[in-house]
């Protein structure tokens, strides 16, 4: 009698620093493929990149243990690591936009390091899908058909309308 081979669940995790376009492309996404896959908007890389930067050392041992895990993640998910990024300009310009008061002092002051940050996990992080994907100057929907065809998932809104 031959076993079932059970296909691993899909988890894409959004990562990068605020105003990337995190949260509009983790909106798109999960209208374009029917909220199908498990996405994640912020995950461990969120805390570590932040730890890091505000230098929160108490909370760097816990941080640690949870990005040793990521091959224990990808033993039970077959797992995405999506790092969004833009130029400098146009997150400066985002954060000009969203952003009053005090949270647009503090995001401009920290834009710049904490993407550099973000560019960093990038490159030491264990999972073995990942993708670095610039917002800076493609719209919306070329973004979103970057990152569908990086996970192997299809617009269900091209096949319904059609």
């Amino acid at each position: 009698m031959s076993e079932a081979v059970l296909e691993k669940p899909k988890l894409i995790i959004l990562e990068g620093c605020d105003k990337s376009g995190k949260s509009a492309l983790y909106q798109e996404y999960r209208r374009a493929t029917g909220y199908k896959p498990l996405v994640i908007d912020r995950f461990i890389g969120s805390n570590i990149c932040h730890d890091k930067f505000y230098q929160r050392e108490g909370r760097s041992s816990y941080n640690l243990h949870l990005y040793l895990n990521e091959v224990d993640l990808e033993k039970i998910f077959d797992v995405y690591l999506v790092v969004l990024t833009a130029d400098k300009r146009v997150l400066e310009a985002r954060i000009r936009v969203a952003e009053t008061g005090k949270d647009r002092d503090i995001a401009l002051s920290n834009y710049v390091a904490m993407d550099g940050i973000f560019h960093s996990y990038y490159r030491t992080s264990m999972y073995k899908k990942k993708l670095l994907l610039d917002t800076s100057s493609e719209p919306l929907e070329q973004t979103l058909d970057r990152l569908l065809e990086f996970t192997k998932e299809v617009d269900i809104r091209c096949i319904t309308s059609k």
